[in-house]
C-alpha cells in the first residue's frame, strides 16, 4: 500500500513538473495559477444554414495537406508573420477583404462578408499570425489578438483566415490547446465572399486536442475559404490541415484502338449470325 502511495505521488509529482513546463513554453496554455481572459461574444449559431456538415475525419477523402512545413517556425514564441502566409498553396491571414474586425477583451471577432473575390485581409503589424512548433512537434498556426506578438496572451486569441487554391467540399483540421469553457466558429465562404454557412461548437478541456472535420452538403466545391475565431481562456491553433473536391469515378473511356478491336468482334459475330445453316437448306430441298 505504501509503495503504491509512493508510485501515486511520483506520477502525479512528473505530471505537475510537465505541466509547469508545458505552461512556460506553449502559448496556447495559461500559466498556473493565472487568471481567466475575458471571453468573446461570437454571432449565434442561429446563422448556420445546414449546408455544412460536421463529418467523421476519418472519412474524409481530400488529397491536399497543409503541415506548415514548407515554411518558418520554431519554438515557442514561433514565428511571426505580418503578411499573408502560403503554405502548401493555402493562404493564410487575419480575416478576408471586407470583413470588420473587433475585439472583445484580447480576443478577435469577426464580422461581415468578404468582397469578391475572396481576398486575404493581412492584421495589423504583430496583429496577424504567428507559425509555432509545440511541445510534440505540431507546426501550428495560430492568429495574433490585440496584445500582439510575443505576447502569450496574444497567441492563439486572434481569427485566422485560409483561402483554399480551388473550390473543395470538404476541410478537415487539428484544434490545438483546447482549456474548455469557450467556443470555436468556423465560417464557410464561397470564391465572391458570400457565406456558405457558420459553425459554431463549444469547446471541452479533455482532450486538449481534437480534430474536426467538414463536408458541403451535396458534395458541392464552392469552399473558398473559410475563418476561425475562438473564444477559449488561452486561444487555440490549428494544424494538419486537410482537404479536397468531391470525388466522383469517371466514366471509362475507349481509346481508338479499343474501338477498331471493338468493331472487329462485332462484325465478327454479325457474320456468323448471318452465315446459312446446312440443315435448314436440306430441309427445303426435301420439301
Amino acid at each position: 500500500m505504501i509503495k503504491r502511495q509512493a508510485a501515486v505521488a511520483l506520477c502525479a509529482g512528473v505530471l505537475a513538473a510537465a505541466s509547469t513546463a508545458r505552461g512556460a513554453v506553449d502559448p496556447l496554455r495559461l500559466a498556473p495559477g493565472a487568471a481567466l481572459p475575458p471571453a468573446a461574444a461570437h454571432l449565434p449559431t442561429g446563422l448556420a444554414t445546414g449546408l455544412i456538415q460536421l463529418v467523421d475525419p476519418s472519412s474524409l477523402t481530400g488529397t491536399h495537406f497543409v503541415t506548415f512545413d514548407d515554411v518558418a517556425s520554431g519554438g515557442s514564441p514561433g514565428t511571426n508573420y505580418d503578411d499573408v502566409v502560403t503554405s502548401d498553396a493555402v493562404e493564410f491571414a487575419e480575416r478576408f477583404v471586407g470583413q470588420t474586425l473587433s475585439y472583445n477583451g484580447i480576443f478577435d471577432v469577426l464580422s461581415g462578408l468578404g468582397n469578391s473575390p475572396l481576398t486575404p485581409q493581412v492584421g495589423l503589424p504583430n496583429q496577424n499570425v504567428d507559425i509555432f512548433t509545440d511541445i510534440f512537434a505540431n507546426n501550428v498556426i495560430a492568429g495574433l489578438g490585440p496584445l500582439g506578438y510575443p505576447d502569450f496572451d496574444a497567441i492563439g486569441e486572434g481569427a485566422v483566415s485560409m483561402r483554399f487554391p480551388i473550390g473543395i467540399s470538404q476541410v478537415g483540421f487539428d484544434v490545438f490547446g483546447i482549456d474548455g469553457g469557450g467556443s470555436l466558429t468556423i465560417t464557410f465562404f464561397r470564391a465572391d465572399g458570400t457565406r456558405i454557412d457558420m459553425i459554431t461548437l463549444p469547446t471541452v478541456p479533455i482532450p486538449d486536442t481534437i480534430r474536426l472535420a467538414f463536408q458541403r452538403a451535396g458534395s458541392v466545391d464552392d469552399i473558398a475559404g473559410i475563418t476561425i475565431e475562438n473564444d477559449d481562456p488561452a486561444g487555440l491553433g490549428y494544424g494538419n490541415i486537410q482537404f479536397g473536391t468531391s470525388f466522383i469515378a469517371p466514366a471509362p473511356t475507349l481509346s481508338v484502338a479499343a474501338f477498331g478491336i471493338l468493331g472487329a468482334v462485332l462484325l465478327l459475330i454479325a457474320a456468323v449470325r448471318l452465315r446459312p445453316n446446312r440443315n435448314d437448306a436440306r430441309r427445303l430441298v426435301i420439301r
